[in-house]
């Protein structure tokens, strides 16, 4: 199989809608993989220094976030997209594939840690 599809974002041709789907193989990658929780009460802390996202911490990429107020937005450490993907194109019989390259962003709506968006 082509590594470039293993390791950069790309589209697929799906021939059953006759539309692009985006694919982020590199996304696999990321420390925190999901799971599954029960619904809390605990009161939590208005500001984690274990977070990657609170204000004034450093990220998983070493960057230190500012100390923001309001709404903070930052590039994606681990974006669906790559702005430094290989260029290619993959047309193997029923497979048909393109890279793909672009930046996504993370919005922070409130510097408070405590709050979900529910709450907000």
């Amino acid at each position: 199989m082509n590594t470039d599809l293993q390791d950069y974002s790309h589209k697929r041709y799906n021939i059953l809608t006759g539309e692009w789907v985006l694919v982020s193989p590199h996304r696999a990658k990321r420390p925190w993989q999901g799971q599954n929780e029960a619904i809390s009460n605990e009161v939590r802390p208005t500001h984690d220094p274990s977070c990657y996202l609170c204000a004034g911490n450093t990220r998983i990429n070493g960057e230190i976030n500012p100390n923001y107020e309001d709404v903070f937005v930052f590039t994606n450490d681990f974006a669906a997209l790559q702005t430094d993907s290989k260029n290619f194109q993959i047309e193997d019989g029923l497979l048909l594939a393109q890279s793909e390259q672009g930046i996504c962003k993370v919005i922070c709506f409130s510097p408070d840690h405590s709050k979900s968006l529910a709450d907000m």
